[in-house]
Formats: structure tokens, sequence, C-alpha cells
């Protein structure tokens, strides 16, 4: 619908499709990596539900702003973009390393989940391409959100 709308308006689109991301103002989300910290500052072991053998590709929300403004140069329509890291990692690792970020004697706590494991890893060709590469590591990242 929009591209048929951007065409008739002669209009240039482009569609960025956001991926998992983290960052400042996540934690209002409950997502796994603010209640992880959060867990974790309170003296609390973090939670995994499952194996945490299920993949992400984290991508820091300073590097999807830079994409989006990067985005607004292209002069025609690239068709969808994928904005998320290249780089994925099982939630199992995640919480490892903010863990060992933490430098607490604290361990993982595995809750039983029927769930099967699900992976969310996705192409970033045309984002590398296009759009720039990935800026801040996981690990960078996560130790700036851990402070």
């Amino acid at each position: 619908m929009l591209e048929n709308w951007a065409a008739n308006n002669k209009v240039t689109i482009q569609i960025l499709r956001v991926g998992h991301i983290y960052g400042k103002g996540e934690e209002a989300y409950k997502k796994v990596i603010p209640v992880t910290i959060s867990k974790i500052k309170n003296e609390e072991n973090p939670q995994i539900f499952g194996t945490g053998d299920d993949k992400r590709s984290f991508l820091h929300v300073s590097d999807v702003c830079g994409f989006i403004m990067n985005s607004i140069n292209l002069d025609e329509y690239k068709g969808v973009i994928n904005l998320c890291s290249p780089h994925s990692h099982t939630i199992k690792k995640i919480v490892e390393m903010l863990l060992k970020i933490s430098n607490k004697n604290l361990y993982i706590d595995f809750v039983e989940n029927k769930n099967s494991v699900i992976d969310f890893i996705f192409d970033t060709e045309k984002m590398n391409q296009l759009l720039g590469s990935e800026k801040i590591n996981i690990e960078d990242g996560l130790r700036s959100e851990y402070k």
C-alpha cells in the first residue's frame, strides 16, 4: 500500500524494518535486557525462560537512530531494509555478559518453558551497504546500559 501511494504521489519512501533494539528508555517495556539489569542490581538471580538458546540480533538504539537519519539521504526507494545487528547472540549469552559486567556472584535461574527455541536473525546486507554498519557492539552497549 505504501509503495502504491508513494508511486501515485511521486514521493520517495523507505521502509525500515526495525528489529530487536536495546538502550536508553527500554526499561519501560520490561524486555530481557532491562529486566536482567534490574534483577542483577537488586542482587537477584536473573531468569531465563526455557534454555536461553534463542538467538537475537540486538541493535543499540543509537545505531538505529543513525540508520534512520542516513535513510533520509537515499534518493530512491530501496525496498525493505532490515535494521538489526548482523551479529546474533543467544539470550543465555547476553545474560552471561551482563553477569560478567556486574562482577556479582549471581547465577541464572532457568524457568521451565515448553515453547520451542525461536531464533530471530535477519539479513542486514542492505542496511550495511546503504546506511552503514553497526557502531556499538553488544558488549560495549550492555556495559553502557548497566552503568
